[in-house]
């Protein structure tokens, strides 16, 4: 198994684990927020959850697409870095929402932080590949 391979797995791994939870969440409640969109006077708080929540789930998906690539190159997408910044402060409203619960906390926080780690290896990649003019996923 090459070492891409293996990377390839781990942020795989990485995405099912931190992004996806919340992106479901995120898919099942859509439902919901819609429906209080309809049928509420005050839509502010559902269209500010959906607006909040769409590009900082597209930023950390997007973390994810860069991170697996085979041609590393520099993450420096200011959209998706913004997303992901984003997508990690999401949290503390959520959490805030529902008295500091420290679940939601650390639910919420998955996503952005996994996004990070992901734009991290993408970079630390595309550095390595550059310096020695071939692709690698991690040096030996």
């Amino acid at each position: 198994m090459t070492k891409l391979t293996k990377i390839r797995i781990t942020l795989t791994l990485g995405a099912i684990v931190g992004i996806a939870p919340v992106t479901l969440i995120f898919v099942w409640g859509l439902v919901y927020l819609v429906t209080a969109i309809l049928y509420l006077n005050n839509t502010a708080l559902p269209v500010a959850v959906i607006v909040i929540s769409i590009p900082s789930l597209w930023g950390c998906w997007k973390a994810y697409a860069a991170s697996m690539a085979s041609h590393p190159k520099h993450p420096r997408d200011w959209r998706v870095i913004a997303a992901v910044i984003v997508a990690t402060l999401w949290a503390f409203p959520c959490s805030a929402a529902v008295n500091w619960d420290l679940t939601v906390l650390l639910t919420f926080l998955m996503p952005g932080l996994t996004a990070a780690i992901m734009l991290g290896v993408t970079e630390y990649r595309s550095r390595k590949s550059g310096e020695r003019g071939e692709l690698t996923a991690l040096p030996d």
